[in-house]
């Protein structure tokens, strides 16, 4: 069994699990944003959420810059990256607005 734990550093919260190893494993994130200006979904991995929606709404990402302000609608949490990368493209394959939605929606 793994405990949650957090810790901040430089201002910059980062959540992660420490098993009963000692181990630290960081925790990753699977997110669906949606812009402001015009209701589209963008859906993303990422280890820390809060720098990455600031990235998006700074103009630092390709297909989100013009679009913002973005604002976060939906996370989940993962133990490593590749289950969190692996989440992402199962949502972006399902092409389905209405599927984003039920996500949001709980």
């Amino acid at each position: 069994m793994a405990i949650l734990s957090k810790s901040t550093y430089r201002g910059v919260e980062k959540r992660y699990l420490v098993p009963h190893s000692g181990k630290t494993l960081f925790m990753f994130y699977t997110y669906i944003i949606q812009s402001e200006s015009t209701g589209k979904y963008y859906i993303g991995s990422t280890q820390n959420i809060e720098e990455r929606i600031v990235r998006h709404n700074g103009g630092r990402s390709e297909y989100t810059k013009n679009r913002g302000p973005w604002k976060i609608k939906h996370t989940e949490e993962f133990p490593d990256l590749s289950s969190a990368r692996k989440r992402e493209y199962f949502i972006k394959k399902q092409k389905s607005k209405k599927y984003i939605e039920t996500l949001i929606a709980g």
